[in-house]
C-alpha cells in the first residue's frame, strides 16, 4: 500500500526536538525506526533514556493502536513488553500531529540478526515470533502489517519486540494496514479478513525473504505472484530445512491456526545433522568461490 504519511514534509531529522503540546515533555529524535501508511516510528531520547515514538496525522487510527497496546499490556504485558509511556500532540509546520511513546527495546532488526545464522537459529527465532503472535491472537487481534523492519530482536535474551502496531485489527474485520509483499491477498491465496492465518502467512513470507533475498522474492511477486514458484525455491534452501513442512502448510492454507503450527514445529525440531548440512552448504559455497578466484587469477597471470 502507498506510504500516505511518509512524505518529506512529515519526516523529522535527527536532532529535532519534539515538545508535547500538553505534557510538555521534550523528546530528541535520534533516527527513524520504521514507517507505515499512517505514521512514522522514531527512536527518541528523553532524560537520558531511549524510547520509540510513533507520530501520525491519523488521530483515530493512533487512538485504536493505543487502546490495543494498553489492553495487551494488561493481559500479556510481561511477555510482550507493550506499554504506553506518554500520549500527546505536536505542532509542526502548521500541522497537528498526535504521538504516543513506548519504552524502546534495544534490539536489532530480525534480518540483521539472522544474517549468517544457521537453520537452528532460524527455527528458534521463528518459534519465538510465533509465540508472540499466539499471545496477540488469544486476545482477539492480528498484527496485520508484519514485515522485517517491524520486528526487533534483543540478541542476548532472544526477546522479540514489535515496533509498529499500525496494522492491528480485530478478528473477522478487514485488515487495516498491510504491505503487499507479505499479504496473502496480494499473492492470491486468501482474502484480507483478519484471522490467525493472515499473520502466519506474512511471517512465513518474512522468513522466506530473509533466506532468499528481497530482490528474488520481489521478482516473483512482480512477474506472477505465484506461490508455487516461491515454494519451489525454498525447497532447496537448507537454512529453512526444519521449517519447510510448516511453511508449506501455511503457504497453501492447510495450517491456519497459530497454535497448531507451533505444535507441528515440535515434530520438526532441528537436529545437529540439520545444522551440519547447513554448514556444509556454506562451506561448499566458500570453497567454490576460492577455487574460482584462483582459476581467474591464474588465467590473468598466464595471459598477461
Amino acid at each position: 500500500m502507498s506510504m500516505l504519511f511518509n512524505s518529506k514534509d512529515n519526516i523529522l531529522k535527527p536532532g529535532t526536538v519534539i515538545t508535547g503540546k500538553w505534557n510538555k515533555k521534550k523528546y530528541t529524535v535520534i533516527r527513524i525506526l520504521g514507517s507505515g501508511e499512517n505514521g512514522i516510528v522514531y527512536l527518541v531520547q528523553f532524560l537520558g533514556k531511549q524510547y520509540a515514538l510513533k507520530m501520525s496525522l491519523a488521530t483515530i487510527d493512533l487512538s485504536l493502536e493505543i487502546q490495543v497496546i494498553q489492553r495487551l499490556n494488561n493481559t500479556q504485558g510481561q511477555l510482550l513488553g507493550f506499554s504506553v509511556f506518554d500520549i500527546d500532540d505536536f505542532q509542526y509546520k502548521e500541522k497537528l500531529f498526535t504521538f504516543y511513546v513506548m519504552p524502546y527495546k534495544n534490539g536489532i532488526s530480525i534480518e540483521k540478526y539472522l544474517y549468517g545464522k544457521d537453520c537452528i537459529e532460524y527455527y528458534n527465532v521463528f518459534r519465538r515470533v510465533l509465540e508472540l503472535l499466539i499471545s496477540i491472537h488469544d486476545e482477539g487481534w492480528v498484527l496485520g502489517d508484519i514485515k522485517p523492519e517491524h520486528i526487533l530482536i534483543e540478541p542476548e535474551k532472544l526477546r522479540i519486540s514489535i515496533i509498529d502496531l499500525g496494522g492491528v485489527t480485530r478478528f473477522n474485520e478487514g485488515v487495516r494496514q498491510f504491505t503487499e509483499l507479505y499479504d496473502r491477498g496480494s499473492w492470491k491465496v486468501g482474502n484480507r479478513k483478519a484471522d490467525s492465518h493472515y499473520d502466519l502467512f506474512a511471517l512465513v513470507m518474512v522468513f522466506i525473504q530473509i533466506s532468499i533475498g528481497k530482490n528474488k522474492l520481489l521478482k516473483i511477486f512482480k512477474q506472477s505472484r505465484d506461490i508455487n514458484k516461491v515454494y519451489d525455491i525454498i525447497r532447496n534452501i537448507n537454512l529453512l530445512r526444519p521449517l519447510k513442512p510448516t511453511f508449506k502448510e501455511v503457504l497453501y492454507g492447510k495450517s491456519i491456526n497459530s497454535k497448531k503450527v507451533i505444535k507441528d514445529l515440535q515434530n520438526n525440531t532441528p537436529t545437529l545433522d540439520d545444522k551440519n548440512k547447513s554448514n556444509r552448504w556454506i562451506e561448499w559455497l566458500f570453497t567454490t568461490s576460492v577455487i574460482l578466484f584462483i582459476l581467474v587469477f591464474v588465467h590473468l597471470i598466464y595471459y598477461w
